[in-house]
């Protein structure tokens, strides 16, 4: 708004005359000044001399000031209200039986007609003018209201609002209210007692307010009582209450504070709402006067009164202070009853009503800032020197009288005032600022409220005079000594560092007050709290405060130009000359203020921003002087260039991250002022470099895709760019800690940067790794062991070493990019599985070169190399099983999964690494089990040689143990050379490899058709072998012993040690429980099987041959005759052949024989061996021999017993297939053959079994020629006839096989 006289406009011939808004801000400062309220002690000043200094404080013309200094005093005192705060009270009296009590307090406004005293016997005539709430236990601020009834509400802010009439002058310039107004406020105000909680009572549940935002509902009619809170059970309550009342006239009127102890049965609050509203003011004071004389019994406990009378209340003065609480100043007992604490203060009515609008705010706020600048001003014109900021009490006086009547608080009061002496501050630095911009008078063109041109002129020469002595100010005297100069600041910043000081002391003061407010309470709130309750608290003040205090750090760091670097922080003294020059310590006080909400305010992000300013230029500016330092190679990179600058680039990057560390001074000398230095640095660091680390990794990328074909350039930039990487990385970790986090830093994704160049480090690495296992294998010629603890050579060592170094490296490297991190550990567990695998290649290779799998001359024995050779191949390996954990496959193929949302995608990730190391893993200990299988055999071929002494003596002289101890010392010795120099996984491995070694041996000595002797020597070598490969050093598992090699092997030799005649019962068995279904049909045989018990422990086998059906055609005809011979087998169970045969049916497929046959005599020891009855169906000729159709075997096991009683015909028909055999090369049939040198009856067994394979006529039921005719039969008959005469009488065990010739 503005305030001072301007000059006209060229032209303008109105007069000029006052801006209708300083003429309101004037008339308000006039009428607080001549009308105070309360009373004025004798050495306060007087309302003409307030009235004066105004004058002189804005300059304002005479006339002006007489005129509305004539018109205030005409108009009639404005209203007023007290705002009384029930804070607390202590050592009460104990009424309840616990010794406490449930006080609570009642608030009146009376006449004083007799001026009793506090301490009166009688208690005061009360003439309330306020209300009481419906209920003592209810909220004291909700009470409930009538429609009709007139109500006052709160503003936005929690003020109250009042109505407002019309200030009107009186005829004879009194101060006393007409009649009409007085009515008129009767009816329209309505003031109810409402609390401006401090805290939360929850007994009561009343509701909570913080002071400038207490928190009121609807009013009540204007009924005279108000009522605090109660607070249960304590003899020192709390409650921190406000209430604003209504005052007609100050004088003989009196404040009455009665305190009472709640009853919960009856309470005193009922009994005063109960009374009748046209006696109510006589019933309440007949009411307490019957409780403090004791008459009435029934009502809550009188506690004690205070009486204060309001004209005693001073005018310019917040009063707040202890009164005593009076109980009775006659008779017996206590006279009184503790204290309470009190806040008394007058306010105008209606400027109180505006506290949600911040006009008087703004009204205060220009008289300080005029105060401050005309005292100030005046104490520098006067030649006193620098101002020290202390306003004379003149100035104090009229600066409190406004802010006390205007409802202002302390804290509020105090905020301003430092705005203004900071404002002050800015405008005595400033000569281009117009200082009274805030205060200046205009005048307009309107025509009227004239004034004299003098006044006008001379006001405007004021505001000349004052814009060119700050004119003045700005430029250096020549004359004046620089020595001087520096004096005079100094002392000018010293008394206003000392001004500022006690201003913010204030502040503080104040806002310690108003968070802590009882000594008994303990519920100090936290500023965030208050903000919290109430977000219009100290809107106005902490605006202007935050606007003056940043143009004061504006002006305060104006000089950090001139200061040393803040970068690189090297210096602690460069901190002491900034904060000498920029005022840093009154900047921290300012920012350390208890009214900040929080560290976020304005003014903190005003210091934040200037000083983070400073520091990212000072970085920048070190930073590019680094990187100009750089080669800067023209055209594309040669490989000198290349690793020159990386190496140069790596060694800034290891500068800057030595500087990222600054010291501790640095670090909290910034964190005061909320500057995060490390995050200042760390933000322009991260930019600037990673622009030129992005430059240079283009051109690496480059360089590498033109040079691809060359390993070696290849290596040597991978190298460089992976030791650039590290850098980085370790540079990347520094700023992500200086910043806190990697949001809003560019190399948060330097790995990016970098995913070109991973594909080369794999490709190094693989280059590398396998020319490391080549080299090792190399420089490992004689084999020898790298210590004798340990079972390995060097190349073993060398080999997992190189392998360790490439997943120790890909740890170091730690990419954070998920798909690269997969496929790079899916490459790294490729490339070792492959360098396991070309170890193990290339040892193999190497003993082939050697000669090692040649069949040599003399006894082989195990040698150290050899078993360093496979301890090697297995130490290599054993790096594969440690992949998983090494290279953290869980950890990747779950972020994979994560990342792409598809379990789908990490199992089979997962499953590919474990088939390659599954692969691998087994592909080299395949390389290994060749060396092993290869020892196991040279072994075993020294066994066997002994082995065969033990089978064949060959009649030398030696015994049989003593081949066999020959046997048993060659194989100790060498596998305890095994056992001693092998791994301990190994050794199991070559143990089982010698065992199946030496199966194969015996299954090799052991030949088809020897004497059963000979295989029992074989048996008895394989027991005891089997004995000593499970001693305890040894101790293979059994399942692995008795493998499928060893049954076979056990098999073969039980059968051969059998005689002929088991192996003939072994043979008919197996064809006898044959139910495979043969090849081709020849039809079915139905027969009947019994048995009868015989004496001497013999059976007799009865067998009923039924029929035959669907046999094959053996004529020409395609027709058969068929017969059926029957035997018991094998033949050599009986002394002689017992053989008996049916009769043969002509021409019939489908024969009917029903013929019974009883084989006598046959041992049970036969039977349970598993003899059988053989059933061979023959074709009957006349001219030729019987033909072979089919035979049919029945276990004589099966034959049914039966008593003499019994028929064979009771037993049912067995139909048994009739099948040819066929030729075997196995088994008993392969052993009787072989033993038809030297057996006679596995000679005559074999050919009776060969007649039977080979002489199979093939039928001729299907597909049969035309039959054979008379005349072609006829010379073929008679030359058959002549030649079957002759070998039937020349052969006589055929002539049985037949009936007689008819």
């Amino acid at each position: 708004m503005s305030m001072l006289v301007t000059k006209m406009e060229p032209g303008c011939d109105s007069a000029p005359a006052l801006q209708p808004e300083f003429v309101d801000f004037y008339t308000k400062l006039l009428q607080s000044f001549i009308h105070p309220l309360g009373k004025i002690s004798a050495s306060d000043p007087n309302p003409l001399q307030l009235a004066a200094h105004l004058q002189k404080v804005f300059d304002v013309p005479s006339e002006i000031h007489a005129d509305m200094m004539q018109d205030e005093l005409g108009n009639k005192p404005p209203a007023c209200m007290l705002k009384v705060t029930v804070v607390e009270a202590k050592d009460i009296l104990g009424m309840d039986a616990n010794g406490m009590s449930d006080p609570y307090c009642l608030l009146t406004i009376c006449k004083n007609e007799h001026h009793h005293s506090p301490s009166h016997e009688k208690h005061p005539h009360l003439t309330h003018w306020n209300s009481c709430p419906e209920d003592p236990t209810s909220p004291a601020s909700t009470p409930v209201t009538s429609q009709s009834e007139k109500v006052n509400r709160r503003n936005s802010d929690g003020r109250r609002s009042f109505k407002k009439g019309s200030r009107k002058k009186s005829d004879d310039g009194g101060a006393t209210l007409p009649n009409q107004i007085q009515k008129q406020r009767s009816d329209t105000l309505t003031v109810s007692g409402k609390a401006h909680n401090r805290r939360k009572n929850s007994a009561e549940g009343s509701a909570m307010a913080s002071p400038r935002s207490p928190i009121h509902s609807q009013s009540l009619e204007a009924e005279f009582v108000f009522k605090t809170s109660c607070q249960k059970a304590t003899l020192h309550p709390v409650w921190n209450e406000t209430f604003d009342i209504a005052i007609s006239s100050i004088k003989d009127t009196e404040l009455t504070l009665t305190m009472w102890d709640m009853d919960e049965e009856t309470s005193l609050w009922q009994a005063c709402k109960s009374l009748e509203s046209e006696h109510k003011m006589a019933g309440i004071k007949n009411l307490f006067r019957h409780i403090k004389h004791g008459i009435n019994k029934n009502t809550d406990d009188f506690l004690g009164q205070v009486v204060i009378s309001l004209a005693d209340l001073p005018a310019v003065t917040r009063v707040d202070q202890w009164y005593t609480l009076h109980i009775n100043s006659k008779g017996s007992g206590p006279s009184n009853g503790g204290k309470c604490h009190m806040r008394l203060q007058f306010v105008r009515e209606e400027d109180y009503s505006k506290k949600g609008n911040p006009s008087m705010l703004t009204f205060y706020h220009q008289l300080a800032s005029a105060v401050y600048r005309y005292e100030g001003q005046k104490y520098i014109r006067e030649g006193k020197g620098p101002w020290d900021g202390k306003l004379p009490e003149i100035s104090r006086h009229m600066l409190n009288c406004f802010a006390i009547q205007a409802g202002i608080s302390k804290l509020s009061q105090t905020l301003i005032n430092l705005s203004s002496l900071l404002e002050f501050h800015h405008h005595q630095n400033s000569p281009t600022y117009e200082f009274l911009s805030l205060t200046r008078l205009s005048i307009s063109s309107l025509g009227k409220d004239e004034v004299d041109s003098v006044s006008v002129s001379s006001l405007l020469e004021s505001t000349d005079n004052i814009q060119r002595a700050g004119e003045e100010k700005g430029q250096k005297d020549i004359n004046s000594k620089p020595g001087e100069e520096k004096a005079k600041e100094d002392t000018d910043t010293s008394l206003m560092d000392r001004a500022l000081r006690e201003a913010m002391f204030h502040v503080h003061a104040e806002m310690i007050a108003e968070t802590t407010f009882s000594i008994y309470s303990n519920e100090a709130k936290e500023v965030k709290q208050i903000y919290a309750e109430n977000p219009k608290f100290l809107s106005y003040e902490l605006e202007v405060t935050e606007t003056s205090i940043s143009t004061y750090i504006d002006h305060c760091m104006s000089p950090v130009g001139d200061c040393p670097a803040l970068f690189p922080p090297s210096d602690v003294h460069v901190l002491d000359i900034l904060k000498s020059k920029c005022r840093l310590n009154n900047i921290f006080s300012l920012l350390q203020m208890k009214v900040w909400k929080d560290r976020n305010s304005i003014p903190h992000q005003r210091v934040r921003k200037l000083m983070e300013e400073v520091i990212e230029l000072d970085t920048r500016r070190w930073l590019s002087n680094k990187l100009e330092e750089l080669p800067q190679p023209e055209g594309s990179l040669k490989p000198a260039d290349l690793l020159k600058l990386l190496d140069r680039l790596g060694d800034v990057i290891g500068d800057i991250m030595a500087l990222l560390r600054p010291t501790k001074e640095y670090q909290n000398f910034f964190t005061k002022f909320t500057v995060d230095y490390n995050k200042a640095v760390a933000r322009e660091m991260d930019r600037i470099v990673s622009a030129s680390l992005k430059e240079v990794l283009s051109s690496l990328n480059q360089y590498q895709v033109r040079y691809q074909k060359f390993p070696e350039n290849i290596a040597e930039s991978s190298k460089a760019s992976l030791k650039l990487y590290m850098t980085v990385k370790k540079m990347f970790s520094v700023l992500k800690s200086n910043n806190h986090t990697c949001e809003g830093l560019e190399m948060a994704n330097y790995h990016t940067w970098f995913q070109e160049g991973l594909i080369f480090w794999l490709v190094t690495f693989k280059y590398e790794t396998f020319d490391r296992v080549r080299r090792a294998l190399e420089m490992d010629k004689d084999v020898q062991l790298v210590h004798s603890v340990v079972k390995y050579s060097n190349s073993a060592v060398d080999v997992q070493s190189c392998f360790a170094k490439v997943t120790e490296e890909w740890h170091k490297i730690g990419f954070e990019g998920v798909d690269s991190r997969c496929m790079a550990v899916t490459k790294i567990t490729d490339l070792i599985c492959e360098g396991a695998k070309l170890y193990a290649a290339s040892i193999h290779k190497k003993l082939e070169q050697n000669g090692f799998y040649r069949s040599i001359s003399g006894q082989f024995d195990i040698k150290d190399k050899l078993c360093i050779t496979l301890n090697n191949i297995e130490h290599v390996r054993a790096y594969l099983d440690n992949l998983p954990v090494l290279l953290d496959w869980e950890q990747t193929v779950n972020g994979l999964a994560t990342h792409h949302q598809n379990l789908t995608a990490g199992k089979l990730t997962l499953s590919t690494l474990q088939r390659m190391t599954t692969k691998a893993s087994r592909d080299t200990v395949g390389m290994s089990g060749l060396l092993e299988r290869k020892i196991a055999d040279k072994m075993c071929q020294e066994v066997l040689k002994v082995l065969g002494k033990v089978v064949n003596p060959k009649g030398e002289a030696a015994t049989k143990e003593e081949h066999l101890d020959e046997f048993f010392t060659y194989i100790d010795q060498n596998l305890e050379t095994l056992y001693k120099q092998l791994m301990p996984q190994i050794f199991p491995r070559i143990v089982e490899e010698v065992w199946n070694a030496l199966l194969r041996g015996i299954v090799s000595l052991m030949h088809i058709g020897r004497q059963p002797q000979y295989y029992q020597e074989l048996r008895e070598s394989l027991d005891a072998l089997e004995s000593y490969f499970q001693r305890p050093g040894l101790a293979l598992d059994p399942a692995k012993i008795q493998g499928p090699q060893y049954k076979f092997l056990l098999g073969q030799l039980d059968l051969n040690a059998l005689s002929t005649h088991d192996l003939m019962l072994c043979y008919y068995k197996d064809l006898a429980t044959d139910m495979a279904t043969p090849g081709e049909y020849f039809g079915h045989l139905g027969v009947r099987i019994a048995c009868k018990e015989e004496a001497g422990g013999k059976k007799t086998i009865i067998v009923k041959v039924c029929n035959a059906v669907d046999l094959p055609g053996m004529d020409r005809r395609g027709t058969s005759d068929p017969f059926v011979v029957v035997e018991v087998l094998p033949e050599t169970a009986f002394d002689k052949p017992l053989v008996q045969q049916t009769r043969h049916v002509l021409h019939n497929l489908n024969p009917v024989f029903d013929e019974t046959f009883q084989i006598p005599s046959v041992p049970m020891d036969l039977i349970e061996a598993g003899g059988v009855m053989s059933l061979t169906v023959m074709d009957y000729d006349v001219l030729w021999s019987n033909d072979f159709i089919g035979e049919a075997f029945i276990p004589l096991q099966q034959a049914r017993p039966i008593t003499t009683n019994q028929s064979v015909d009771q037993c049912p028909v067995i139909m048994m297939p009739v099948k040819r055999p066929h030729a075997c090369s196995s088994g008993a049939f392969d052993i009787l053959k072989n033993r038809c040198k030297w057996d006679k009856n596995a000679r005559m067994f074999y050919a009776r079994r060969q007649k039977a394979i080979e002489n199979q006529k093939p039928r001729t039921d299907k597909g049969t020629g035309p039959p054979m005719t008379n005349s072609r039969l006829a010379p073929f008959l008679r030359q058959t006839l002549v030649r079957l005469h002759n070998y039937v009488y020349s052969v006589p065990a055929l002539t049985s096989d037949k009936g007689p010739v008819s």
